[in-house]
């Protein structure tokens, strides 16, 4: 075989790979811009961590959405533009010493459109293949299609709710707080359990009112009472 020849094969070859993960091969965060959003598109948002082979490995890697690819970076922000309607997250590949992949099940959200940003969430995959050289590579088009009819290990998938980086990165990203399919919940902390009242209150007989110093109040929240934080009246 020719060194022309050789060199046709190998493209193909990569060619065939991207074709597999993606359309139009790669793109990143950084690439995003609410002008490039079609009339048949929609803009999605989120966070995805990428835990391989118990490493945080996230920037080695690019995720599949709706048939489209994107470059993770090491934040882990997804900005990025899909085709509105039902969109899923399909696939990841992470560079090992050679391309690993695997398919993602049961990450689905419906991308709106319309101008509004569909924030998909904190996503956290956590993945373990035997990674490594793949003897695959050695053998162009073929090993490619060998490589592509098996998933490289097992990959599980953790959804929570939005996080504010990912509305600070857009609006970094684009210069607008855009408007959001998903409100983001603010994080509510529970309040610390009110201390008892001292002994010598907590010993008086059940009909006696307690001292004007130690008043108390009901906690709304904890349902039970304790010490009001207020001077007595």
């Amino acid at each position: 075989m020719s060194k022309t020849q050789g060199s046709g094969w190998s493209l193909a070859a990569a060619l065939f790979v991207c074709g597999m993960a993606a359309a139009g091969c790669v793109t990143t965060s950084k690439d995003f811009k609410l002008s490039k959003v079609g009339p048949r598109e929609a803009a999605i948002a989120g966070r995805l961590t990428i835990v391989y082979n118990g490493q945080i490995y996230t920037e080695n890697c690019s995720a599949s959405f709706g048939g489209r690819k994107l470059k993770m970076a090491r934040d882990g922000i997804v900005l990025f533009v899909v085709p509105a309607g039902e969109v899923s997250l399909e696939r990841l590949d992470c560079q090992d010493v050679s391309n690993q992949h695997v398919g993602i099940q049961g990450v689905h959200f419906v991308a709106r459109g319309g101008g509004v940003v569909t924030d998909v969430g904190d996503v956290a995959v956590t993945w373990e293949a035997a990674g490594g050289f793949k003897a695959t590579a050695l053998f162009g088009l073929i090993g490619a299609l060998i490589d592509e009819a098996s998933d490289d290990g097992a990959a599980t998938v953790v959804v929570r709710p939005p996080v504010a980086e990912v509305r600070e990165a857009f609006k970094a990203q684009t210069g607008v707080d855009g408007v959001w399919s998903e409100p983001l919940v603010p994080v509510v902390t529970k309040p610390l359990a009110r201390a008892k009242p001292p002994s010598s209150v907590a010993s008086s007989p059940a009909n006696a009112k307690p001292p004007a110093s130690v008043a108390t109040c009901a906690d709304s929240q904890a349902g039970v009472e304790g010490p009001c934080d207020e001077h007595p009246r």
